[in-house]
């Protein structure tokens, strides 16, 4: 009867470690390729980085031709995104099209301490999801919502940081649209609308420096990207439909109340 079972059992026990152990060498197997192969891609993507230190206190403008002759096209491609996310200032909302030769840079000035911060979560494994995305679909895309928030800081610094306040009418520099194109302008006004507030002004009429500052934060962070891509007529339909909905609940509620003999 023993050797019955041992016949039948000791096959099947084999079997099943063996596909257990298969199985977790496999799995292993893949991660230590898919690994080996992120590995290289590290390896890039701090090389990019660490050629910025050598510019530290300076723009990132002035590493532009060094960053491209530096990296290929393929390695563009596989990293640049993920430079991104980690915060390398990566100009896509200029007026060029996006071009992958030659990639522009924001002008802004280099720490070489934040380099190294990025460099460590690129050592750290933190950006590998980010590696091999298409780069043109994240950044051409969404270059207009881009492009549109580069026009919105330019409105917040160049004209109502320099606009003033009387009697809660707001009074923008003269000429201010000169420096605009009418798509920039048409782009913007349901921005302008919105921050066309008298709280944004001091006592005096002038704006509120701090407050001027945490627009372009906010701008930056895409936390006024509804206002930016809203139409303006549809917006201005919008804002018609509500006072209207205001008037006709005042009637109604005068008609009751003049209908009702208790009420005084």
């Amino acid at each position: 009867m023993e050797n019955t079972i041992s016949t039948w059992l000791i096959p099947i026990l084999t079997a099943l470690i063996g596909g257990v152990i298969g199985t977790f060498l496999g799995a292993w197997l893949v991660s230590w390729f898919q690994d080996r192969k992120l590995n290289g891609v590290r390896k890039i993507a701090i090389k990019a980085l660490e050629l910025f230190e050598k510019y530290d206190k300076k723009s990132f403008r002035d590493a532009s031709n060094e960053f491209n002759s530096t990296l290929n096209i393929s390695e563009k491609q596989m990293i640049l995104v993920s430079l991104h996310k980690i915060g390398l200032p990566i100009d896509i909302a200029g007026e060029d099209a996006f071009n992958i030769n030659f990639i522009r840079f924001l002008d802004r000035t280099i720490d070489k301490e934040m380099i190294k911060g990025m460099v460590l979560q690129i050592k750290n494994k933190y950006c590998d999801r980010f590696f091999f995305s298409d780069v043109q679909d994240y950044f051409v895309a969404n270059n207009r919502i881009y492009a549109l928030r580069a026009t919105g800081k330019r409105f917040v610094k160049d004209v109502l940081a320099k606009s003033t306040s009387k009697n809660k009418t707001t009074f923008l520099p003269e000429s201010w649209q000169n420096d605009f194109s009418d798509g920039e302008i048409r782009g913007i006004l349901v921005l302008m609308k919105h921050l066309n507030e008298e709280s944004n002004f001091d006592i005096n009429g002038y704006p509120k420096m701090e407050v001027i500052g945490k627009m372009i934060r906010d701008i930056d962070r895409g936390l006024y990207d509804n206002y930016l891509v809203w139409d303006y007529e549809m917006y201005e339909n919008m804002l018609l439909q509500k006072d209207t909905t205001r008037i006709m609940q005042l009637m109604t509620t005068k008609v009751e109340n003049s209908s009702n003999p208790n009420i005084k």
